[in-house]
């Protein structure tokens, strides 16, 4: 486990330039969205299992088990039920 000097030194090591390129893992790459981004081989095709709407996820979304960001955004506060 490590100590909280380690744990800064470790998050400290990261930067924009450390290789890892957000548009290739994220939908909103500087925003607040953990779905993937949508591309040929990998579309948008799937409805949200939380509120039902058609083409929400991708099929990585789906394996990760996530939802739509509406009902994520809802659930994590940052949106008001309509």
């Amino acid at each position: 486990m490590m100590n909280d000097e380690e744990w800064e030194a470790y998050c400290d090591s990261f930067s924009d330039d450390d290789g890892f390129d957000r548009k290739d893992r994220f939908a909103d790459p500087y925003g607040h969205s953990c779905l993937f981004p949508a591309s040929e081989s990998n579309p948008r095709i799937y409805p949200c299992p939380t509120c039902g709407e058609p083409n929400r996820l991708t099929e990585r979304d789906l394996a990760a088990g996530y939802q739509c960001d509406d009902c994520a955004d809802r659930d994590e506060g940052l949106k008001m039920p309509i």
